[in-house]
């Protein structure tokens, strides 16, 4: 009896553990096969399903996203445990011993990576500096959309993230200000495009001590195939005034919404 009852928990340890390391991975090890592989393709159905039909990078649609998941998993996971106390002692499988449950692990990784680099799949980035505030803050985690720019360009106001020009390791997230062919110039921090004075009600200035290169720059007409950015925070962002404009073959993708922050009432807003 105590042996029944020792071996009965460790397969609920152990059915908790496979199940949070690959949701339905549990189910396999204690004998469901099919079972384990269908709720493990429906917790990442959820998901994907959201990147590709755009929903997600809404707000209804993220919080949409995060409840599925969660509800999913927990099914995943108490069901798991329940199928692990009731199983009878029946004769392993192969899928069922370490090695084929290491095998799965190992596919389960491999697979995901596969997934994870398809071009529809959004980067997760994190606002390292206080360049877009306060649009963005340092620590705000955002979903870029790596294909909003494969059949149409950027547009004025666009929050973008992109290769630095100078160093394509580092990406940086700006905002479009000016497109190919237009004129741009800055005359006592106020930003001019094609001799119009832009309405920026998003752009703050944090210091007042005047900065030649900085809050002044004489006309330049952008080349083609690049865009001028700048970020919100102009006295405290590096950006298309001291780099220049950035390439279009540089940009990764379109900042869209924000799905972490430090200040709650911030997930979820649109960019």
């Amino acid at each position: 009896m105590i042996g029944f009852l020792f071996n009965k928990y460790d397969r609920l340890e152990r059915a908790i553990f496979l199940s949070v390391l690959v949701p339905g991975l549990g189910h396999i090890a204690n004998g469901h096969l099919a079972r384990g592989i269908c709720l493990s393709l429906l917790f990442t159905t959820i998901y994907y399903a959201q990147v590709f039909f755009g929903t997600i990078y809404r707000k209804e649609g993220l919080f949409l996203c995060a409840i599925m998941s969660v509800a999913s998993f927990l099914y995943i996971l108490i069901d798991s445990c329940l199928i692990s106390i009731k199983r009878p002692q029946i004769e392993k499988k192969w899928y069922m011993r370490w090695y084929g449950i290491f095998s799965i692990v190992i596919l389960a990784t491999i697979l995901s990576l596969c997934i994870d680099a398809l071009h529809f799949v959004p980067r997760n980035y994190r606002v390292a500096s206080n360049s877009m505030r306060d649009t963005l803050f340092i620590a705000d985690h955002i979903l870029i959309d790596l294909t909003a720019y494969d059949s149409n360009l950027p547009e004025y106001d666009d929050i973008i993230v992109f290769m630095l020009p100078d160093d394509e390791s580092k990406w940086l997230i700006k905002r479009v200000i000016g497109k190919p062919g237009d004129t741009v110039c800055i005359e006592n921090k106020q930003m001019f495009v094609n001799g119009q004075k832009r309405a920026e009600d998003y752009t703050i200035h944090t210091d007042t001590k005047p900065q030649k290169r900085r809050d002044t720059m004489p006309p330049m007409t952008i080349p083609p195939d690049t865009y001028f950015v700048l970020g919100d925070n102009r006295d405290e962002s590096y950006d298309s005034r001291f780099f220049g404009p950035v390439a279009r073959n540089k940009i990764i993708g379109k900042a869209r919404i924000i799905i972490w922050s430090d200040t709650w009432s911030r997930i979820g807003k649109t960019l």
